[in-house]
């Protein structure tokens, strides 16, 4: 089969995979995604978590982040969840615990990274329920420069 002049290549089969993981059901999902195509593809998978803070509140003269217990606890629980879906592979996946607005933290660590694949999920919400609470899987399908996959 030739490709056409006006056709794009394919994209690259994903070398670096970056889970967004805040500990739903969904994004457990897109972990245990994660580790199958670690397995199949030989890819490095980073999970990250956002702590989000406030933003476009008028806070004072700086937003505070989570206190340093807090970050930690959260890093451990992430540690535990990642050895829970990968077992004995878990020491070769890397995790990060991030502060700010979501999609910012995430995108800005995949290109740190030069990661080329995010695996994220979703709830599915639609209508109004989206309208009003927003949708980080969606803005980041929106706005990421590789491909996104979600699940739900």
């Amino acid at each position: 089969m030739t490709e056409s002049p006006n056709s794009t290549p394919p994209a690259p089969m994903p070398t670096d995979i970056v889970v967004a993981y805040d500990f739903s059901p969904p994004a457990h999902r897109a972990l245990e995604l994660a580790r199958t195509l670690r397995a199949r593809l030989k890819a490095g998978v980073h999970v990250v978590h956002v702590c989000e803070v406030p933003h476009g509140i008028i806070a004072g003269p700086a937003v505070v982040p989570p206190p340093p217990e807090q970050l930690h606890d959260i890093e451990v629980s992430l540690r535990e969840k990642i050895a829970d879906v990968f077992g004995p592979e878990a020491q070769a996946i890397s995790s990060r615990v991030l502060v700010g607005v979501p999609l910012d933290q995430l995108l800005e660590f995949v290109a740190t990274e030069n990661a080329n694949l995010i695996c994220i999920g979703t709830t599915g919400r639609t209508g109004m329920e989206r309208i009003l609470l927003g949708s980080v899987a969606e803005k980041i399908i929106r706005k990421s420069p590789v491909p996104v996959l979600t699940v739900h």
